[in-house]
């Protein structure tokens, strides 16, 4: 596996680097290194005074752009920090101390506590002292090792650093700080998730013991290829900036193998029971608790008495928010019957043995061994990322074509599958009849819009925003354009509203890119052919700022 993922990325850096993938000019890109290195490279580090290490490394009152604003805002002609991989997000605690503006007093988190606490300047001397301790120690592993980079074991790799830096290495800033001055040893992402995914997704197990190690592992896997040699090393950690995270989902289908055409013909994934009610309305809960309840309640109602997970894996469906998760059909453990990707949210469609759906574009149905049997406790089982068998379905993924950069399908010839010939757009029967009016939230937001023609949703991050906005959107859309409601949508008419081919109405969502509250109109939703100037619309009436309290207006 790995050996043809490697080819096949080899063969696509060969052809599309400078065409349709483009790298950031190297020399832009180091001078920003030597902008970094001149005001706090480990020679300035050494030579600065307690007092002095206050005005440069931490946020303070005196200080004029200190280390910790370089690492998290910076972004000018001198230094753009977001090429060096994004930290900003929580408080200033993540970096040890800092100074309040308003009381000038010195603050830090109380050890083992969620607690913030004042403390005097020479305690605070002392935290930043650790800091420029820890990463000078640091600093001498890595030259020390950087002959022997591209062989060193990743997990000797993590343990020296771990070492040198027993209090900081675990730190996001720690990381970045080492990324900018050794990119050759140390890889840009500085959170877990984006550094792992970026192993997982070119079809490389991530090494447990920390992030230097998936480090040593991903410096190690991007020099292996041929094609790396035109590259400047600066540079050659930006070929995996588009490996994000997903999760992914895998299904035992030995219960319901029966099924498996339909749902690769209808491009779903279904649960049972056939006689188990809809369960849209668990869709407006938030809590994981409050959804499994209803669901038990829903069994109860129709007088089902649920097998063993299944109330389980309707929850978890229901709970999630699936789309853009990644889906493996698994039959005996180890036999992969089929992998997708989940396009949209849950949906009941009545008549089908498995009603309770989720839309899938399936893109490989071809079967494939698993060479790590996965351990199932029920039907529908979340993967830990580390496990062996995501890295394959991801390499698999791959040498089908499947991949964000650009233009790599290109390289791959897939298999045409013939599906089954549904009447009527993939088996969904056009609805000719009254639609049953709209209730709850879809009905609340609906009267608003026709009577305002635009709304705010408010509310803090995380409480459902975009979610609920997508949602009423998608309804109401289904309803005025295809007579039907939105949990009957087909991939095919899904395919028309989100943007296709044959796009005849996309549903656009637009989020401010700065950290500060935004109006954001909900807008669009109309009858087929309504033609809007996105680009006015943003200009003028999406990007007005507005003081909300702390709090994010979404669409």
């Amino acid at each position: 596996m790995s050996v043809r993922v490697k080819k096949l990325l080899n063969q696509y850096f060969e052809k599309e680097l400078g065409n349709s993938f483009v790298l950031p000019d190297a020399n832009s890109i180091r001078k920003q290194r030597e902008a970094f290195r001149e005001r706090f490279g480990p020679e300035r580090l050494a030579k600065m005074s307690g007092p002095e290490l206050l005005r440069e490394l931490p946020y303070n009152v005196s200080g004029d752009q200190p280390m910790d604003y370089w690492f998290e805002f910076k972004n000018d002609d001198s230094f753009n920090t977001r090429l060096f991989g994004s930290i900003r997000g929580g408080s200033a605690a993540k970096f040890g101390t800092w100074q309040d503006k308003n009381t000038l007093k010195w603050r830090v988190k109380k050890a083992g506590a969620k607690e913030i606490i004042e403390i005097n300047e020479d305690k605070a001397i002392e935290v930043v002292n650790s800091r420029r301790t820890e990463i000078l120690n640091t600093v001498t592993i890595l030259e020390k090792i950087a002959p022997q980079k591209y062989k060193i074991a990743p997990i000797e790799f993590q343990r020296q650093i771990e070492t040198a830096a027993p209090s900081w290495h675990s730190m996001a800033w720690f990381h970045k700080y080492l990324h900018i001055l050794f990119p050759e040893q140390i890889n840009w992402a500085a959170t877990d998730a984006y550094a792992i995914a970026e192993l997982y997704r070119a079809g490389e197990v991530p090494e447990k013991s920390g992030i230097f190690a998936q480090d040593c592992q991903k410096i190690q896997f991007w020099n292996s290829l041929p094609v790396m040699e035109k590259v400047d090393p600066d540079l050659r950690y930006f070929c995996g900036h588009s490996l994000d995270p997903r999760h992914h989902f895998a299904v035992n289908l030995t219960d319901i193998n029966s099924s498996l055409e339909e749902m690769l013909d209808r491009d779903f994934l279904g649960f049972g029971p056939a006689r188990l009610r809809d369960l849209t309305d668990a869709t407006e809960f938030r809590k994981r608790k409050e959804i499994q309840d209803l669901v038990k309640v829903a069994f109860e109602d129709s007088g089902i008495t649920p097998s063993s997970g299944d109330i389980q894996d309707l929850t978890l469906i229901l709970y999630h928010q699936c789309v853009g998760r990644i889906v493996t059909l698994v039959s005996d453990s180890s036999k992969v019957l089929a992998v997708g990707e989940i396009t949209g949210e849950y949906c009941y469609r009545s008549g089908s043995n498995l009603p309770h759906q989720l839309p899938v574009n399936w893109h490989i149905t071809e079967p494939f061994q698993l060479k790590s049997p996965l351990q199932f406790k029920r039907r529908l089982t979340e993967l830990d990322v580390f496990e062996p068998a995501v890295a394959q379905i991801e390499g698999e993924l791959l040498l089908n074509g499947f991949s964000p950069w650009p233009n790599f399908e290109s390289l791959v010839d897939r298999p045409v599958r013939k599906k089954r010939n549904f009447s009527n757009d993939e088996g969904v029967v056009s609805n000719s009849g009254p639609l049953p009016p709209m209730e709850g939230l879809n009905k609340q937001v609906a009267g608003m819009l026709e009577r305002k023609h635009q709304i705010i949703l408010y509310g803090p991050p995380g409480t459902g925003k975009t979610f609920h906005a997508v949602r009423v959107a998608r309804e109401i859309i289904a309803r005025e354009n295809f007579n039907r409601l939105s949990a009957e949508l087909s991939s095919a008419e899904l395919e028309r509203i989100y943007g296709g081919v044959e796009v005849l109405l996309t549903l656009r969502f637009v989020h401010s890119i700065q950290c500060i509250p935004m109006k954001i109109l909900l807008k669009g939703i109309g009858r087929l052919g309504m033609d809007l100037n996105w680009n006015r619309v943003f200009s003028e009436e999406w990007s007005m700022p507005r003081k909300l309290s702390h709090k994010n207006a979404s669409c």
